[in-house]
């Protein structure tokens, strides 16, 4: 039996069933489901082709430029090149932390920021929400609302995480030697250059 043949039992048989339907007020249109190739039923069919094609040509982008920077770069290990400062001056001291205050602040921030967001819209519908009957309700709400914040706000305070704790070492202004600079560099060339790394 051909396929245009299966097709036509099969959408015969497909309108047999859709017509008993019709008593109920149901019927389903699986023929043109059956029918229509897929790239015209699905909205989204063309748009998903694309992501899969773009995501296997993204890869395969990825793994020919590895490949070629692996055989054509010049593998280079000498101190110079190994140091975290490949360029620029040599630091002079070592790097501290950032202190961890500048985190609570900027959370501190959001947070306080997303409750301003929170409260525009309230206010916006507050007014309306008193004509309805539903203000008291949105005023408790919005109170309770703050006052949970406040409450964090209280506990971070008492905890001492507003303090602003300064060590001896980083209150100390930082004093810059150009000669300590220099010998440094040089330094640093000179154990390049004898280990014939240069």
């Amino acid at each position: 039996m051909p396929l245009d043949e299966n097709l036509q039992n099969l959408d015969s048989t497909l309108d047999n069933f859709t017509n008993n339907l019709t008593y109920i007020g149901l019927k389903p249109e699986f023929s043109d489901l059956l029918t229509n190739d897929i790239a015209s039923s699905h909205a989204y069919f063309g748009v998903f082709v694309l992501f899969v094609f773009s995501f296997i040509a993204f890869n395969y982008t990825l793994k020919i430029q590895r490949f070629i920077s692996r055989k054509l770069a010049t593998k280079s290990r000498d101190k110079l090149k190994l140091a975290p400062y490949e360029c620029g001056p040599t630091p002079l001291k070592q790097p501290t932390k950032i202190p961890h205050q500048f985190f609570i602040i900027a959370l501190l921030f959001v947070l306080f920021d997303i409750e301003v967001v929170f409260m525009i819209p309230w206010a916006v519908v507050y007014k309306e929400a008193l004509g309805n009957g539903f203000g008291v309700l949105l005023f408790i709400e919005m109170i309770s609302f703050i006052i949970l914040l406040v409450i964090g706000l209280v506990y971070a305070w008492k905890k001492g995480a507003l303090q602003w704790h300064t060590s001896s070492q980083s209150s100390q202004p930082f004093k810059w030697n150009p000669q300590n600079q220099q010998t440094s560099i040089s330094s640093s060339i000179k154990e390049a250059t004898q280990g014939g790394n240069l």
